[in-house]
């Protein structure tokens, strides 16, 4: 005790409390907690994309696992020590990878040019990582426009992926047709609980593509 500094000796008239160091107000919450012990990586400029609200959330979650790229794809399952048949599901020509599946694969090309058109866009870019860096510049705002863009993109992630785990899984395939149907269907289905929609010409005509009321 001789050796220990002034201000660390006990204070026999003061009462003993307890802090929580890592809030400012010393209390504990689970916040502050989870701050103080997890990883900090980099903001990504693609989380306003996914975490916008403009889709369902198991859309959002299964586009945020393909970007890290952590879906189990063939070639993650393969890497693992598996030994499975490493060709994609839809076109058995390329490796079922990522990148090949969103958007490089014949068979989803067309799935997105359907989605494309629906939104009304010329162009859009066949590789996931290049189609969010037209997102984070096109994609800004909450318009309508805004929000059918983003729900398409989580939604035709979403159906691809159900798609190819049906045919793996469940021996089933289904054709373009009614792989789009069924995601122009839960997109058209999500915005239809839009309320607020500004009156416009762009926004009417995006409502005819959908089949949504004016």
């Amino acid at each position: 005790m001789a050796h220990t500094p002034p201000s660390l000796r006990p204070n026999p008239n003061v009462e003993d409390s307890v802090s929580w160091i890592p809030h400012p107000s010393g209390i504990f919450t689970v916040r502050s907690a989870w701050n103080a012990i997890r990883k900090r990586y980099p903001i990504q400029s693609w989380h306003k994309i996914i975490w916008t609200g403009n889709a369902v959330p198991r859309w959002s979650f299964i586009l945020w696992l393909t970007v890290l790229q952590r879906l189990s794809t063939k070639d993650r399952l393969n890497s693992w020590g598996l030994h499975l048949d490493g060709t994609c599901s839809f076109c058995n020509s390329a490796a079922g990878t990522h990148q090949h599946l969103f958007f490089e694969c014949s068979f989803s090309t067309v799935v997105c040019q359907h989605l494309v058109n629906k939104n009304m866009v010329l162009d859009m870019p066949s590789n996931l990582v290049e189609v969010l860096d037209w997102y984070g510049v096109q994609v800004k705002g909450k318009s309508l426009r805004c929000m059918s863009l983003t729900c398409s993109l989580a939604a035709g992630v979403y159906g691809l992926w159900r798609e190819r785990n049906c045919r793996i899984f469940q021996g089933k395939a289904m054709g373009h047709v009614q792989v789009m149907k069924g995601i122009a269907d839960g997109v058209r289905d999500f915005l239809s609980t839009r309320r607020n929609v500004k009156q416009s010409m762009k926004n009417q005509d995006l409502c005819r593509q959908w089949g949504l009321p004016n």
